[in-house]
């Protein structure tokens, strides 16, 4: 089985607390291994304020993620995740105001209670009024392996 999440409008965040994606998220149900992927579609406002980008994530018995995000236009900064709200931050937007892609993919099977995999955010520096934005039109796939 697999399930499709799109987002339907733009979330910023000018502080470098993470906070959720609120379209980018799957119910997860004990006793099935799970293969996620989420396509990130974003932008900044400043070259040098970076994205951090992560999962939050139940209790599991099996977790993996891999996080990619753009740092220039030629190369991008990798993570993998390893807890829950763990994230990536990647040191700038390679030019302002221009959409870029970031991706997590991994897969996940849940050690006790049913629970929700979501997609969290924040920038890297807090500077006011500037911040991340993650756009419309952002995905998130989720495939039941077992």
């Amino acid at each position: 089985m697999t399930i499709f999440s799109k987002t339907t409008g733009s979330i910023k965040n000018t502080t470098t607390t993470l906070i959720a994606v609120p379209d980018l998220s799957f119910s997860l149900v004990t006793g099935s291994l799970y293969a996620f992927n989420f396509n990130v579609i974003y932008q900044g406002d400043f070259q040098t304020q970076g994205m951090r980008l992560g999962l939050s994530v139940p209790a599991f018995k099996t977790f993996q993620a891999k996080t990619y995000i753009p740092s220039t236009i030629s190369s991008e900064t990798v993570k993998q995740l390893t807890s829950s709200l763990d994230y990536l931050q990647s040191p700038q937007v390679p030019v302002i105001n221009r959409k870029y892609l970031a991706t997590i993919e991994g897969v996940i099977e849940l050690s006790g209670s049913n629970g929700t995999l979501q997609v969290v955010f924040a920038s890297e520096l807090a500077t006011g009024s500037f911040g991340i934005t993650v756009n419309n039109n952002s995905v998130g796939i989720l495939e039941t392996v077992i």
